[in-house]
């Protein structure tokens, strides 16, 4: 394979991770759209920490070894 093609193939996959990050940040929000009447019972110091767990819990509701194993490919994933 040509370097140039290699150039593309990669900003194309990075392209598509980001994508992805963006689909996972709008579910994350859509989550705390959803929870926010809850969330706003919570005491006012610890509402960040509700937001967390709503985030967390959208986010664990999906497989996302396959894009953990791609992040991690360029040294970006936290696993």
């Amino acid at each position: 394979m040509i370097p140039t093609q290699d150039a593309a193939r990669a900003a194309g996959e990075l392209t598509r991770l980001g994508e992805q990050i963006g689909e996972l940040y709008e579910a994350t929000r859509i989550a705390e759209s959803t929870w926010a009447t809850q969330i706003e019972h919570v005491d006012p110091g610890n509402r960040a920490s509700a937001r967390n767990l709503v985030h967390y819990w959208r986010i664990r509701q999906g497989d996302l070894r396959d894009l953990q194993r791609r992040l991690a490919e360029r040294g970006r994933s936290p696993c």
